[in-house]
């Protein structure tokens, strides 16, 4: 390879030594190296202050998004144990769920899963027992009902489960009744009675018709003997 060659090749190899500037001559390594360490702990320290105070206000969105749900929830359940009888606004139990399942959507988005906790053994680390049902086919500490909802968030507790558990049933109390869906209220009778409906006489079934007799078989005729002509 020629001098020209090497002249005009970027890639070319050459023995030729960088210029060291000379302020750089008289810096301490061993120094130099400590604050750059100094400079990038603290830097890291920031960068996980600033993810924490964004993870804290999200949390907060979050459990705000959670109190709507609850809102929400308590709309139909309210709607759904009203006595018969008592007026319903027209569709409010489809719009408030219907408001719920978007919500849910958003909130599955961020990482919001709602917990499953019904006929499951109540868990410490996930729910708090707020009441106690006696149950004669339910298993001891199994949730019966959910009084409020709990939430994980990217696998951790965002919120705690409120939950209502079965107890052994010793019969010494009657046990509650089950909650039924309230029926749908039923018109009111009229004042004036309605007439009595006509008796329609009973039709007698008609005679069986008599059978009649067959008529006896004929005896065959005896055959005539051809007469003789004289």
């Amino acid at each position: 390879m020629t001098d020209t060659d090497t002249d005009t090749d970027p890639l070319a190899i050459t023995e030729d030594f960088l210029p060291v500037p000379e302020r750089a001559l008289d810096v301490d390594l061993a120094d130099a190296f400590t604050k750059l360490l100094f400079r990038s702990s603290v830097s890291r320290r920031r960068r996980e202050e600033d993810a924490r105070t964004a993870e804290s206000a999200q949390r907060g969105l979050l459990l705000g998004l959670l109190e709507v749900d609850d809102v929400l929830y308590a709309v139909q359940e309210k709607q759904a144990q009203l006595p018969p009888g008592i007026p319903r606004p027209d569709n409010l139990v489809e719009m408030a769920a219907a408001v719920q399942a978007v919500l849910r959507k958003k909130l599955a988005v961020a990482e919001v899963a709602p917990m499953r906790l019904m006929n499951y053994i109540a868990h410490p680390a996930v729910a708090d027992i707020v009441g106690r049902v006696p149950s004669a086919d339910k298993p001891d500490e199994t949730v019966v009902s959910v009084v409020r909802n709990g939430f994980n968030w990217r696998g951790d507790v965002l919120r705690r489960a409120e939950v209502e558990v079965a107890v052994p049933w010793t019969g010494a109390e009657p046990l509650p009744a089950p909650t039924e869906p309230a029926a749908a209220p039923t018109a009111e009778p009229a004042s004036e009675t309605a007439p009595a409906p006509e008796l329609v006489p009973e039709r007698k079934a008609p005679p069986a018709p008599r059978p009649r007799k067959q008529p006896a078989a004929r005896k065959p005729r005896k055959a005539r003997s051809p007469r003789k002509r004289k």
